[in-house]
């Protein structure tokens, strides 16, 4: 018997030995760079190029004591090279004394290699491949990433959807107004007084990321917002929803009630990112919408009374605040991120809030919104680069969760990844079912 059983042992060591992995993990210095280039669509035949922060870094063996602040290289050589629509080769360097070209300059704030003087930027076609070259003492690296070339995005599904055996009619939403509501926004701002043309000084409606940094909608007063509502409702380019934090069918898992479906169809055959930017995620409101409640009433029944300044304000969160019942509220902990508070004791939630999907039609339900108000939806298809290093990832998608396997990278003698994606994106406005706001008073 002993016998029998040294040989299965013996059978079975040989045969774990034989699958085991052999990676070379030998460490070796060299350049670590992240770049991505964003392409957003305006209308079918028209976008623009926003080329990310250049991040250039050494790398250090686990041995080594220093901290990753002094890894940052600042003083690199960074070479972008394309071809324009022209088909002119088009070369970007770092800045020299002249700074009226696109040019890369080290920013202390950012830790890597801003591009400047984009204004004058002339664009590649889509589909065309970008080369990324860095050089640093004596190492060097290269990468280049294939441009998406394509991504019709629709909501045109109105499947019903089943829920407890009775069918709920879905919605379509208007995908095709980045251009035309954004600037209509704009205008109505500046032409109530809202805002001042002074302070929009360099904003540019067709940069996705203007949107947010000139940060338009958080800070208007009570009367301006009102006015600002008015605007909202009477426009007819923009799809208006209206977001219920309670009911089996409407929260409670990924199979809940999608408000609306997005159909999407890219010849880049990777996966696409749904990245939603709430745009009024710092603003205050009462949860009264006609007036305050002076008493401190915990009424969104999470145990903390007076956020913010005073006991009736609390952030413009979606979540459930009807105190109908504490397992209700746990489902919103359950399946958002961890809730976290800021330094008004206000609670928050992620935004932008990045969803990653593979199949068409892709299901808004209320997974997807953190936060009421003008909401800008980005769908963003990547190129393989980005899908292969992330696809490849062991803390993504890799089931093994070896942080000793790195993932697959396009940098040539280096680690890291550059890469690009192609964006289109729409607004919609999402306000609260008069549902919700009857349950408050219950």
């Amino acid at each position: 018997m002993i016998k029998y059983l040294n040989l299965i042992f013996i059978f079975i060591f040989f045969s774990c030995k034989t699958d085991l992995p052999n990676y070379n993990n030998t460490y070796e210095e060299k350049l670590t760079v992240f770049a991505n280039i964003a392409i957003q669509q305006i209308t079918t035949n028209m976008y623009t190029m926003n080329v990310g922060t250049v991040h250039v870094s050494n790398t250090a063996s686990i041995t080594q004591d220093i901290q990753k602040e002094d890894l940052i290289i600042d003083n690199a050589e960074i070479v972008m090279n394309y071809q324009n629509l022209e088909g002119e080769n088009i070369t970007i360097r770092n800045c020299i004394d002249q700074l009226t070209d696109p040019c890369f300059l080290f920013d202390n704030n950012s830790n890597g290699y801003n591009l400047i003087n984009d204004a004058s930027l002339q664009l590649p076609a889509l589909g065309d491949t970008v080369k990324l070259n860095v050089t640093h003492d004596n190492l060097s690296i290269s990468a280049f990433t294939i441009l998406p070339n394509s991504l019709e995005v629709n909501s045109s599904d109105m499947s019903p959807y089943l829920c407890e055996g009775n069918e709920i009619a879905v919605d379509t939403v208007i995908t095709d107004n980045f251009l035309n509501f954004g600037t209509s926004l704009v205008d109505y701002l500046i032409n109530s007084g809202t805002i001042s043309i002074d302070s929009l000084s360099g904003f540019d409606i067709s940069n996705l990321y203007d949107l947010v940094d000139f940060n338009l909608l958080n800070n208007l007063d009570s009367i301006a917002y009102q006015n600002y509502k008015n605007f909202i409702i009477q426009n007819p380019t923009l799809s208006k929803i209206k977001l219920r934090d309670n009911g089996n069918c409407y929260i409670g898992s990924f199979a809940s009630y999608p408000y609306f479906r997005i159909d999407f169809n890219s010849n880049t055959n990777t996966s696409i990112n749904i990245v939603n930017i709430a745009l009024e995620s710092d603003r205050v409101k009462s949860i009264h919408e006609n007036g305050n409640n002076e008493s401190g009433e915990d009424l969104n029944c999470n145990g903390i009374k007076g956020e913010g300044s005073g006991a009736s304000y609390y952030q413009n969160l979606f979540y459930d605040y009807a105190c109908q019942n504490e397992s209700t509220f746990d489902l919103f902990k359950l399946w958002k991120d961890p809730i976290t508070y800021d330094e008004q004791h206000r609670l928050r939630f992620t935004n932008p809030n990045v969803w990653l999907a593979d199949t068409s039609p892709i299901p808004m339900m209320w997974l997807y919104f953190n936060y009421y108000g003008l909401q800008l939806i980005n769908v963003q298809v990547v190129d393989q680069a980005y899908y292969d290093y992330f696809s490849g990832d062991p803390f993504v998608f890799n089931n093994q969760q070896n942080q000793f396997i790195l993932p697959d990278s396009n940098i040539e003698n280096g680690y890291g990844l550059f890469s690009s994606t192609l964006s289109n994106s729409f607004f919609i406005y999402l306000d609260r079912h008069p549902d919700n706001i009857n349950n408050l008073s219950k």
